[in-house]
C-alpha cells in the first residue's frame, strides 16, 4: 500500500509540472568575467655607458598589448604584441657624463606596468661645430671642444698642410679647445682635411678647409718690359695663374688677344698672352698691358712696351721720307733743303694754295699734312699706293689720273666735286671720306672694293669693274641717289640703306643675278 501511495505521488506530479505552463524554464550559465591584467619579467634594467641590448622582458598579459614612451635613446624590439611575446632594448653608446633613464609603460585594456630602463654616465665629447676654415695665408684656428677628460686629436695622413701645434705655441690651447696650425696655401688649389676628436670609446670628426689662394706672376725668364723697334712687331709673353684674368692695353697701337691656357689642370696653369704692337711712324711712345685679378688688384701684373720712333722734329720741320717727293719741292721752293728726310717748310710752302707734283717718281707722300693751305693738288702719273689727305681738308680739285698701284684713300673732311681714279691695277681700293665727296668714278683691275665709309656720297660709278666680286657694301652711304655698275659681270651682291629703298637709281649692264638688298 505504502509503495502504491509513492507512485501515484510521483504521477500526479509529473502532470502537474507538464501542464503549469507558469514554471520559468531553467536558465543557460554566463562565461565566467575575466580580469585585466599585465605584468613583466622585469620592471627595471640598466645598461653600461658602452650601451647594448638588454636581456629579454617577458611580457604577461590578459589580451594583446602596447607599448608608450620615447624611443630615441632606447629603441625596443616591439611596441605591440600578445601574451607571451618579449621584448629587448638596444641602446648606443652614453656620450654625456651624466646617468639617463627613461621609463616604457605597457599597455592591455587600462592596466600598465611599467619598465625602468637607465644608462650610466661615461665619456662625453661633444664639439658643436664640425667645419672650420683656415685662413689662405696660414695661421692657427682653435676648436671648441666639451669633453669630460682629456681628449686626443689626429690629423688625416697626407694633410701635411695641416698640423698640431708646437710645444711652444700650444700654449694657447685649453683643455675647452683644441689648436690646429695651418700653413700658407701656395698650390693654387683649395683643400681639405679631417682631424679626429678622441675620447675613451668616443669619436668626433671634424672638417678643416682652406680657399685656394689666387696666383698670378710672371712665368720664369720672362720679362715685364720690352724694347721694341719702330716695325710692326709680336710679343709673347708668358705668366702663371690659377684663373683667366682679364687683359687690357694702354694704348691703340697695342692689341691683345686672349690668353691661351697651356692646359686644362686645375691650380697654377701656365698662359701666353699675345702682343701685336703696331708699326710706329712718329715719335717714340710707351704703353702698357695689364693682366688683371677681378678682385685684388695687388696682383695685378703691368707689361710696360717702349717702341722706337723718330726723334721730335725741329720747329717748322716736317718728315718727308720720299726722296723724290723732297726734290720736287724743293724745286718748287717749299723746303729748305732735301739733303734729309727733316726738312724746314719755307713759307712760300705753308701759303701756297696749288701744288702740282705729278709724274715725278713719288711712291710716299708722308709730309703732305704740313701743306694746309692748298686747295688744289695734282698727283697724277705717280707710283704711289696709299694717299693720305686727311690732314688737308681744303682740299677742292683732286687729280690723280693714271696711279694704278693706289689701294687706300683717305680724303678726311674735304669737299670735292667728284674723285676719278682710273685704270688702277691694284686688287683692292679703300676710300674714306668723311666730307662731302658728291661724285666718285673709278675702273681697274680690282677684286674688291671698300666704299663703306664713305658716308655723304651722292654718285658711285663702278665702270668696266670686270674683276669684282663679292659683295659692296654701301649701307653707309645714306645720301647715294645714283649708282652705276656698267660691265660689273662678275658682282654678285649690293647693299644700300634702308633709307632710300626706291629711291637709287641703278644702271649699266651687270650680273643678270646680282642681288640688291636694303639694310
Amino acid at each position: 500500500m505504502k509503495k502504491y501511495l509513492i507512485l501515484l505521488a510521483s504521477a500526479m506530479l509529473a502532470w502537474s509540472c507538464g501542464d503549469d505552463k507558469n514554471v520559468d524554464e531553467p536558465q543557460k550559465p554566463e562565461p565566467p568575467v575575466t580580469e585585466a591584467s599585465i605584468s613583466l619579467s622585469a620592471t627595471e634594467y640598466a645598461f653600461a655607458a658602452a650601451g647594448g641590448t638588454s636581456d629579454e622582458i617577458t611580457v604577461t598579459s590578459s589580451g594583446a598589448w602596447e607599448l608608450i614612451g620615447d624611443d630615441k635613446v632606447f629603441e625596443p624590439s616591439a611596441k605591440s604584441g600578445e601574451n607571451g611575446d618579449k621584448v629587448t632594448f638596444t641602446v648606443g653608446v652614453n656620450p654625456q657624463s651624466e646617468e639617463r633613464t627613461e621609463t616604457f609603460q605597457f599597455l592591455c585594456d587600462g592596466e600598465i606596468a611599467e619598465l625602468t630602463l637607465t644608462q650610466s654616465g661615461g665619456d662625453e665629447l661633444t664639439i658643436e661645430t664640425r667645419e672650420y676654415a683656415a685662413p689662405v695665408k696660414g695661421g692657427s684656428i682653435y676648436v671648441e671642444v666639451k669633453a669630460s677628460g682629456a681628449f686626443e686629436y689626429t690629423v688625416e695622413e697626407g694633410a701635411d698642410w695641416l698640423t698640431k701645434p708646437t710645444a711652444a705655441s700650444a700654449a694657447a690651447a685649453t683643455p675647452e679647445r683644441a689648436e690646429l696650425v695651418a700653413a700658407a696655401n701656395d698650390t693654387g688649389k683649395a683643400r681639405q682635411a679631417m682631424v679626429t676628436f678622441t675620447l675613451g670609446e668616443l669619436s668626433v670628426p671634424v672638417v678643416v678647409t682652406q680657399a685656394q689662394n689666387d696666383v698670378l706672376k710672371v712665368a720664369e725668364g720672362t720679362d715685364v718690359t720690352y724694347n721694341v723697334g719702330k716695325p710692326a712687331e709680336t710679343i709673347t709673353f708668358a705668366f702663371e695663374a690659377n684663373f683667366k684674368p682679364a687683359v687690357a692695353a694702354s694704348a691703340d697701337w697695342i692689341t691683345v688677344g686672349e690668353p691661351v691656357a697651356a692646359s686644362a689642370d686645375e691650380g697654377v696653369v701656365a698662359y701666353t698672352l699675345s702682343i701685336e704692337v703696331a708699326a710706329n711712324d712718329g715719335e717714340p711712345r710707351e704703353g702698357k698691358v695689364t693682366i688683371a685679378h677681378p678682385e685684388n688688384a695687388e696682383l695685378n701684373l703691368e707689361v710696360t712696351i717702349k717702341q722706337e720712333g723718330e726723334e721730335p722734329l725741329p720747329e717748322g720741320a716736317v718728315r718727308i721720307p720720299d726722296a723724290n717727293f723732297r726734290a720736287k719741292l724743293l724745286a718748287l721752293g717749299y723746303i729748305e733743303s732735301a739733303d734729309s728726310e727733316v726738312c724746314k717748310v719755307l713759307d712760300d710752302g705753308t701759303t701756297i694754295p696749288m701744288m702740282n707734283v705729278s709724274s715725278c717718281q713719288i711712291a710716299d707722300l708722308t709730309g703732305i699734312e704740313v701743306f694746309t693751305n692748298i686747295t688744289t693738288l695734282n698727283v697724277s702719273s705717280n707710283p704711289l699706293a696709299r694717299l693720305d689727305l686727311s690732314k688737308n681738308p681744303n682740299i677742292t680739285n683732286l687729280s690723280v689720273n693714271n696711279v694704278p698701284n693706289l689701294t687706300y684713300v683717305d680724303l678726311g673732311e674735304m669737299n670735292l666735286s667728284w674723285f676719278d681714279p682710273r685704270n688702277l691695277q691694284s686688287k683692292l681700293l679703300t676710300v674714306i671720306s668723311r666730307g662731302n665727296v658728291k661724285e666718285l668714278e673709278t675702273n681697274g683691275a680690282m677684286t674688291e672694293i671698300d666704299l663703306s665709309q664713305c658716308y655723304n656720297i651722292t654718285t658711285v660709278k663702278l665702270n668696266g669693274c670686270s674683276s669684282l666680286t663679292g659683295t659692296v657694301d654701301l649701307r653707309n652711304c645714306a645720301a647715294i641717289k645714283n649708282l652705276g655698275l656698267n660691265l660689273c659681270s662678275q658682282l654678285e651682291k649690293v647693299i644700300l640703306p634702308k633709307s632710300v629703298e626706291g629711291l637709287v637709281n641703278i644702271s649699266g649692264t651687270y650680273n643678270e643675278n646680282l642681288e640688291i638688298t636694303y639694310e
